[in-house]
């Protein structure tokens, strides 16, 4: 097991040859954030290093990579400034140097201080509105805001300053580390119904949904959907309520109950700002918060932002021209000696180009695996409900421990409607059900990877646990494949009852492994109707 960034960076000790370590501010699944002291130039810095534990996971060393560079072509005070980033050569490990923020973030303020007042919240969000301007009109989407990630500061002048953290798992243009992959990234409690269904076209009115919400708990003191995280039995259940649109109850109703009155009108700005759909809410952060302040009858106390091209006008993420710092990202090596660790054969891995062809290849888009239907009823070396539980628990563990996630494909068989009349057809007629899932077992293992589990949950769903306790990892693109491949091999089927597919990650927000089973569950859809 590698040995934690904490034993290797200790105090007093020199990293990359210039900066002396002084004390350790925090750790994360993803790394540890230090104080240090930059020998050369006699300034104290922060020094964020990537875990080692983490490093043989692409998606993370994308994520790392891309925070060093993302808004590097962005102008703004309420943007952490990244000054150094790399790799160190005698621990290997990747790192950004960013200036040392002195003061509190608004996560911690509101825990210590209960609700903030509306002049206060107005004060910190118009300031965070600004920063999403610019951000936004350069097609960067945050996709985390909340106020862990809101960080206030002091002026020379005694004024507060606010600047966001966290571009780690931002949506950017094309030419970005993580340009194609869909992935569900974000806080539950504050993310929008969008990201929760996986949509490629993530845009800057997400953020904006996050923001109402990040408003309501500072003024109130909890997050509005804290209530219903507490009592549903998982995440996947609180998605339900968020994506319905229809919110249980007014904020202001809700804010009562905790001592808070909000006026009658916050009801109206948080349908609008915090609307199911993205086309409802404002264009602008800037226009959101300028309504807010109207609301409380608050000047915002900052000059507007510098016109814009207009939001609609830019063209979608995916399809964006680059508009970040053309600096060079950093160059973050894959681990030494790493195997292929989806499968051991000579296929190229997804991100690198077939022989003679200079086209990207994806190992399961082209199908490279040998499939015949098994035809026969075959479910032997299937987990059962017990079972699987524990498997996914212990993967759990693993996750929360190292910060890597594991990953989970779901297949289910759909019951049939009852059939009605004398001519009709019995349920699961042709196949079956129990033929059904033997094929879909059979698929599930030609396919891989091979290190994986297969479960049942309940009789009509298989389930595949990608086992990282193991050494392997699925990202986001490479799931897809897998279901676009199964949906190529039932596509046309009569004989087969409707099969749908999903796929989720384990999250670092996650209370149990079922959270991820609960999450591909959720983004069920049909492969052969």
């Amino acid at each position: 097991m590698r040995e934690p960034v904490s034993s290797m960076l200790v105090t007093g000790a020199l990293f990359h040859d210039r900066y002396r370590v002084v004390r350790s501010i925090k750790a994360g699944g993803m790394g540890a954030v230090f104080e240090v002291h930059d020998e050369p130039t006699n300034r104290k810095r922060a020094l964020k290093v990537m875990h080692p534990a983490v490093l043989e996971n692409s998606v993370m060393r994308g994520r790392f990579a891309q925070e060093a560079t993302v808004t590097g072509g962005i102008e703004s005070e309420h943007l952490v400034q990244v000054l150094d980033a790399g790799v160190d050569s005698s621990t290997q490990l990747p790192f950004l140097v960013m200036e040392l923020l002195v003061g509190e973030e608004l996560g911690g303020m509101v825990k210590r201080r209960g609700p903030l007042p509306e002049p206060e919240v107005v004060l910190y969000l118009s300031q965070v509105a600004l920063a999403l301007d610019k951000t936004h009109a350069a097609n960067i989407v945050h996709r985390d805001l909340k106020p862990e990630n809101l960080f206030v500061t002091t002026r020379d002048d005694g004024r507060s300053c606010v600047k966001i953290l966290d571009f780690g798992v931002a949506k950017v243009a094309v030419a970005s580390t993580l340009a194609h992959t869909t992935a569900v990234v974000g806080t539950p409690l504050y993310m929008a119904p969008e990201q929760i269904h996986g949509d490629g076209g993530i845009r800057a009115s997400a953020d904006i949904y996050s923001l109402a919400h990040v408003a309501y708990t500072l003024l109130v003191g909890e997050a509005y959907w804290r209530p219903e995280l507490l009592q549903l039995p998982s995440v996947y259940a609180l998605f339900g309520k968020i994506i319905a649109g229809e919110l249980p109850e007014p904020p202001t109703t809700r804010a009562s109950r905790r001592g808070v009155q909000l006026p009658p009108g916050f009801d109206e700005w948080f349908r609008k700002v915090g609307a199911r759909e993205p086309k409802e809410r404002p264009e602008r952060a800037s226009t959101a918060i300028g309504m807010l302040a109207e609301l409380f009858r608050v000047p915002v106390s900052v000059p507007p932002s510098t016109p814009l091209l207009p939001l609609s006008e830019l063209p979608p993420p995916s399809q964006a021209a680059r508009r970040i710092s053309q600096r060079p990202p950093v160059a973050i090596p894959p681990p030494r000696q790493t195997r292929d660790r989806l499968r051991d054969d000579p296929t190229p891995p997804p991100s690198a180009p077939a022989p003679g062809s200079t086209k990207p290849r994806s190992r399961f888009s082209e199908a490279p695996v040998s499939y015949e239907p098994t035809l026969r009823s075959e479910v032997k070396g299937v987990l059962d409900q017990p079972g699987l539980t524990e498997a996914l628990e212990a993967e759990y563990q693993f996750s929360a421990s190292t910060g890597i996630p594991f990953s989970v494909l779901v297949f289910q068989v759909q019951e049939p409607p009852k059939p009605e009349g004398p001519r009709a057809r019995p349920p699961f007629a042709g196949w079956g059900l129990e033929r059904t899932i033997g094929e879909l077992v059979h698929l599930a293992r030609a396919l891989g990877p091979e290190r994986s589990t297969i479960g049942r949950w309940p009789s009509s769903t298989i389930v595949v646990v990608v086992r990282a306790s193991l050494g392997i990892t699925l990202s986001p693109s490479e799931a897809r494949d897998i279901l676009a491949f199964v949906g190529k091999q039932l596509a046309g089927r009569d004989e087969l009852p409707e099969i749908r597919g999903g796929y989720s990650q384990c999250w670092l927000t996650d209370r149990s492994g079922m959270d991820a089973l609960d999450r591909a569950r959720f983004a069920l859809k049909p492969f052969n109707r």
